[in-house]
């Protein structure tokens, strides 16, 4: 989503540069990165792979057990790494995603000239360039 975002902004905010900076390379960087960013943010349960814990309920009524799976990190790593999760992986490309679509509202909300320049056949040209 935030690359997604990055190349939108470029592409509406900055359209003759993100001509050029729009390249298969780029692409291909920005495809590694997307797989990338998963495999070292799921690293740390390969040290510590998850268990199973068997749990179990008494009451008067009667008793039950059950087998479920639980996370494998220790205490002192378990609070560093989904806070850092969530800054990473949530708020920071929350805030970029949200920059660049207030940046993209703004300059799309600029105000249009009133007056055209030309003539009505440059202008059509123009138009013709545009869609190209």
């Amino acid at each position: 989503m935030l690359s997604l975002s990055l190349c939108r902004y470029m592409a509406v905010v900055h359209p003759l540069e993100s001509r050029t900076q729009q390249t298969r390379g780029r692409a291909r960087r920005i495809l590694a990165g997307v797989w990338a960013a998963p495999a070292l943010v799921s690293a740390p349960f390969l040290a510590w792979p998850a268990g199973a814990v068997r749990s179990s309920l008494r009451s008067p009524l009667g008793s039950m057990e059950r087998l479920s799976c639980a996370v494998g990190l220790p205490g002192g790593v378990r609070r560093p790494y989904y806070t850092a999760l969530f800054v990473l992986l949530y708020a920071l490309p929350g805030l970029v995603v949200a920059g660049t679509c207030a940046r993209v509202a703004r300059c799309l909300l600029k105000g249009i000239p009133v007056s055209r320049q030309g003539s009505v056949r440059r202008q059509e040209a123009d138009r013709r360039k545009v869609m190209l």
